[in-house]
């Protein structure tokens, strides 16, 4: 289970009041399931996707999905996945190794495929959508999709490369970075078959930079430390902007609510 993670609920769900208790479950997350409209999710009975349907009036933010486990009559629900930026603590935490690859595990692994690429990146590990598992998913230049689960890198080459970085986590903000040119890592694929891997060039260094997120490690500790220094004063002064932003909307609106309940 993902008990304790953050962005997922879990919870017990009756079989035939299921649409019941997603709008109950709605209604506590202040979202008036009677206006919206249906929602999708996915049914998994024995491992194995087989049929895809619709919820009657129930919760239908299109980011968010239901994974329903028919033999256990237990609903996942998701909020849609939110990439963490430089100056959150999760993403300087290590990360816990994977249990089991279950089946929540595969539709982590596909719901980060989806993420990654529509932020159009390369490579994203769990840590950077707030879930501290030793795991990344990645499409390097052969566009082969790659999930990596319990990765170990167990030899690097003495040869190092100079290339350009970035990342869905410093959006915008690139540096050249020195690592070694082949790696070889051992893991477990989002079926929890163990394989090895030799890799170099683009896929070398995608697999290194993913499996530093794992470590609590960003690319811009490997960089100048000016340079690092003054990306970080950069996020700090917009997270402090955003979140002062954020307080003036919400005193403009309680200013409006206190007028409205003043009218009555």
């Amino acid at each position: 289970m993902f008990a304790g993670i953050p962005h997922y609920k879990t919870f017990e769900v009756n079989w035939r009041k299921r649409a019941e208790r997603v709008a109950q479950y709605c209604a506590a997350l202040d979202h008036d399931p009677q206006s919206l409209e249906t929602a999708h999710f996915v049914l998994v009975a024995n491992g194995s996707r087989f049929l895809d349907g619709i919820i009657y009036n129930a919760e239908a933010l299109c980011p968010h999905i239901f994974v329903i486990d028919v033999k256990c009559s237990i609903l996942y629900f998701k909020y849609a996945m939110k990439v963490l930026t430089l100056g959150d603590e999760l993403l300087r935490q290590k990360s816990e190794p994977v249990e089991e690859v279950t089946q929540e595990i595969k539709a982590l692994a596909e719901e980060m495929f989806k993420t990654m690429i529509e932020a159009q990146g390369v490579g994203l590990a769990a840590p950077q959508v707030g879930i501290l598992k030793r795991m990344f998913v990645l499409i390097a230049d052969d566009d082969v999709r790659r999930v990596f689960i319990n990765p170990q890198i167990i030899a690097t080459s003495t040869e190092l490369s100079e290339y350009e970085e970035g990342c869905l986590s410093i959006p915008k903000v690139y540096e050249k970075i020195t690592r070694p040119v082949k790696v070889t890592v051992q893991a477990l694929n989002e079926n929890g078959k163990p394989f090895t891997l030799e890799a170099d060039g683009l896929l070398a260094r995608i697999i290194q930079h993913e499996y530093d997120h794992l470590e609590g490690i960003l690319y811009i500790d490997k960089g100048d430390p000016f340079f690092k220094f003054k990306t970080e004063e950069n996020f700090k002064k917009k997270a402090e902007k955003k979140k002062l932003k954020e307080a003036q909307k919400a005193a403009k609106n309680a200013k409006i609510q206190a007028k409205k309940a003043a009218k009555k």
